[in-house]
């Protein structure tokens, strides 16, 4: 999957993510909140022209800057952002003109009811932690 974001609330996991890319020598760009402005750049440049495959992205430099990041066609969800409305901000930087292969992913588990209920909402929410499936599609209107 080129061009993907992977959207990581916690700065710890973020490392976590972070160390674990660099011990496996994957191709990657990152952005948090304490990223230098000329290696922001650089990441949305590699991003944009497919030099790095992923991007790391924190919630909190969303938070502060919310950049509207180009060539993004597929969104990981690490954990779901603290902030409900940072989801549909970042499904929406999803470049959908160039190709018809994009999609947005999210892992949760049981203890992100919470944040699962700001995003789907809560009678939703319980339909698919109560489910058998592991898989849920979420189609939005147009």
């Amino acid at each position: 999957m080129a061009r993907t974001l992977i959207f990581i609330p916690s700065y710890f996991d973020f490392v976590r993510v972070r160390n674990h890319f660099r011990k496996n020598e994957l191709n990657f760009a990152q952005i948090c909140e304490y990223t230098s402005q000329p290696n922001i750049s650089r990441a949305r440049h590699h991003l944009v022209k497919g030099t790095r495959h992923l991007l790391l992205y924190t919630e909190r430099f969303h938070f502060y800057h919310r950049y509207k990041l180009k060539g993004v066609r597929h969104i990981v969800f690490y954990q779901l952002p603290t902030y409900p409305q940072f989801f549909s901000e970042l499904c929406n930087m999803i470049d959908n003109r160039s190709t018809n292969n994009f999609n947005c992913s999210i892992i949760y588990s049981k203890f992100d009811a919470q944040r699962l209920a700001g995003v789907v909402g809560t009678e939703r929410c319980s339909r698919m932690l109560s489910s058998d499936k592991d898989t849920h599609l979420l189609v939005t209107g147009t």
